[in-house]
C-alpha cells in the first residue's frame, strides 16, 4: 500500500487528538484538553484557517480537519478515503486534497466510478466529477491529450469511450427518465395523453380538461426554452417537472410552473384517490429511478441539502460575513462559497443574487481603490505613519499596513530605503569635525523625507550599519 500524505496526516490528528479525547466540539468551537490541569481552552483559529496545534510531525492543523474530524469517525483506509471523496463529502471541508491524489488513489476513484455504472466519457467526468477530474490533468501535465492517457492507463479503448453515443449522456439519461415517469404513471392508469402531436410540439404529458401541457426533465436546472418560447403560448397552463433537484422550490417563470415531480404527483387527484399502499409503492419507484440516475444527487434532494446551502450562504453574506468565515459556517470549503456566491455552481438556487453579488463586489472595489489612493497619498506626501493614517480614515492599522506593502510602501521596506540614505549621507565627505554635528546635518537634509526622525534614532542606525561593523 502507498504512502498517501493525505492519508497519514488525517489519521495522525485523529490519532493524536480525537482517538485520546483531546479535542472536542461545542457550540461550533473547538477545545482543547491541558493535559496537566485537564482545563479545556478555546482553540482560536487564525484567518487563513490554521490552529495553533501542531501535530507530532510539527505541522499546523487547520479548522477543515478539526471539522471533518469531529463529523467523520476516524481511523480511515485508503479505500474509506476515496469512498468519501467520491460521495463528495470531502469537499465540504477541502478545496484541495493536498497529498490525496496519486496514481493509486485515481485507479481507486476510477474503479468506483465502473462499479457504479457512471459515464466514464470526459465530458461527463469533467463536468461531474471536477476534483478527480482536475487531478488526472495535474498527474498528466506533460500530457498532451491528458484524459486520453489515463483511460490507457487504465486499460481502458478511449475511442469506445469517448464515442459520440456517449457525448449526449444527459440526453439519454433526460429520455430515461421521461420514460421512467411516463410507464410509473401508466401503471397508476392516471388520466393524462402522453406525447400528443400537435402542430407545435409534443409535450410528454398533456391533460386535456386542462389543456394543460407536462414536459418532464432530469434536473432543476435543465434547460426549458421550448417551454417559456413555444408551449407557453398554445396551451392554458405549462408545467415542467424534474426528477433531480430540491423537493420543495414550485417556481413560476415565464408563464411556466417548476417543480419536482415528487411535489407534482402528491398534487394530483388520482394519486390523492389512490390507497395509502399505492402512493408508498409509486414513491418508492421514484426514489428508485433518482438514486439509478445519480446516487448522490438523490441523497442531497431528500434533504433538500442545495437549496438549503444556498440560502444560508445568501443570508450569511448578507449579515456581512466573508466566504472563509461562511465556509466554517456551512462546512464546505470557501471557494465553493465563492462559487455559489458568484452564480458558478447551484445557479438554480440562488436566483438573481449573483448578480447583486458581484455588483457589490464591484463597488467594493472601486471604493477599495479609492481607499487606497487616499492611503497611499497620506503615506508619501504628508508623510504621516501607519498609526496616524488608520486614525485619519478610521481603518485597524493591520489593513493599513497590507494596503501599503502591497504597493511598495510597507514599514520594512522604507525603513530599509531610510537607513540606506542615512548610511550613505554619513560615509560622504564633510567638514563637520565631530559626529554628532553630522547626524544633524544629516537630519536637516531628511527632514522633509522623514520628519519624524530623531537624533537617537539615527545615530542607532549609523552604529548597527556602519560602527558595530568595523569593531
Amino acid at each position: 500500500m502507498e504512502d498517501n500524505k493525505f492519508l497519514g496526516r488525517i489519521n495522525r490528528v485523529y490519532n493524536e487528538f480525537f482517538a485520546t479525547r483531546k479535542i472536542k466540539y461545542e457550540k461550533e468551537k473547538f477545545y482543547i484538553r491541558n493535559d496537566t490541569t485537564d482545563e479545556w481552552n478555546l482553540v482560536t483559529p487564525y484567518s487563513t484557517g490554521q490552529t495553533k496545534l501542531r501535530d507530532s510531525s510539527k505541522n499546523l492543523i487547520y479548522v477543515s480537519t478539526l471539522t471533518f474530524l469531529s463529523n467523520n469517525k476516524g481511523p480511515f483506509t485508503l479505500e474509506s478515503l476515496v469512498m468519501l471523496v467520491y460521495k463528495k463529502e470531502l469537499h465540504k471541508y477541502y478545496g484541495w486534497l493536498q497529498g490525496f491524489w496519486s496514481t493509486h488513489t485515481l485507479k481507486m476513484y476510477f474503479e468506483l466510478l465502473k462499479d457504479f455504472k457512471e459515464p466514464l466519457h470526459e465530458h461527463y467526468i469533467k463536468n461531474s466529477h471536477t476534483s478527480f477530474y482536475k487531478a488526472i490533468q495535474k498527474q498528466y501535465s506533460t500530457t498532451k491529450q491528458k484524459y486520453r492517457q489515463f483511460l490507457i492507463d487504465m486499460n481502458e479503448n478511449p475511442d469506445i469511450i469517448n464515442g459520440r453515443k456517449h457525448i449526449d449522456i444527459f440526453l439519454q439519461q433526460g429520455n430515461f427518465v421521461e420514460q421512467g415517469v411516463i410507464n410509473l404513471l401508466k401503471s397508476l392508469i392516471a388520466p393524462f395523453n402522453y406525447f400528443k402531436p400537435f402542430p407545435f410540439g409534443e409535450p410528454d404529458i398533456y391533460i386535456p380538461e386542462l389543456n394543460e401541457a407536462v414536459d418532464i426533465k432530469r434536473h432543476i436546472k435543465t434547460k426549458i426554452k421550448k417551454e417559456t418560447d413555444n408551449y407557453a403560448w398554445h396551451f392554458n397552463k405549462v408545467t415542467v417537472i424534474y426528477l433531480l433537484g430540491s423537493r420543495e422550490l414550485d417556481v413560476h417563470k415565464d408563464n411556466v410552473r417548476k417543480l419536482s415531480v415528487f411535489k407534482w404527483i402528491r398534487e394530483q387527484d388520482f394519486f390523492k384517490l389512490s390507497s395509502q399502499n399505492t402512493q408508498e409503492k409509486a414513491l418508492d419507484r421514484l426514489e428508485k429511478l433518482a438514486e439509478s440516475v445519480n446516487l448522490g444527487n438523490a441523497i442531497a434532494d431528500r434533504q433538500d441539502y442545495h437549496r438549503k446551502l444556498v440560502e444560508e450562504v445568501i443570508e450569511l453574506d448578507k449579515q456581512g460575513l466573508n466566504n472563509v468565515e461562511i465556509a466554517k459556517k456551512v462546512l464546505v470549503s470557501y471557494k465553493y462559497v465563492n462559487m455559489i456566491l458568484v452564480g458558478r455552481t447551484l445557479k438554480e438556487y440562488s436566483g438573481d443574487y449573483p448578480k447583486i453579488y458581484l455588483n457589490r463586489r464591484e463597488e467594493e472595489r472601486k471604493t477599495e481603490e479609492e481607499l487606497c489612493d487616499r492611503v497611499v497619498y497620506l503615506k508619501k506626501e504628508r508623510k504621516m505613519t501607519n498609526r496616524e493614517i488608520a486614525n485619519k480614515v478610521q481603518l485597524p492599522i493591520n489593513k493599513i499596513t497590507r494596503i501599503l506593502r502591497k504597493v511598495g510602501l510597507g514599514e520594512a521596506n522604507l525603513l530599509s530605503k531610510r537607513n540606506d540614505k542615512i548610511c550613505a549621507l554619513f560615509k560622504e565627505k564633510t567638514e563637520h569635525r565631530t559626529k554628532s554635528s553630522k547626524i544633524r546635518w544629516i537630519l536637516k537634509c531628511l527632514k522633509n523625507e522623514y520628519p519624524h526622525l530623531t537624533f537617537s534614532r539615527t545615530k542607532g542606525i549609523i552604529y548597527e550599519n556602519i560602527d558595530k561593523k568595523q569593531d
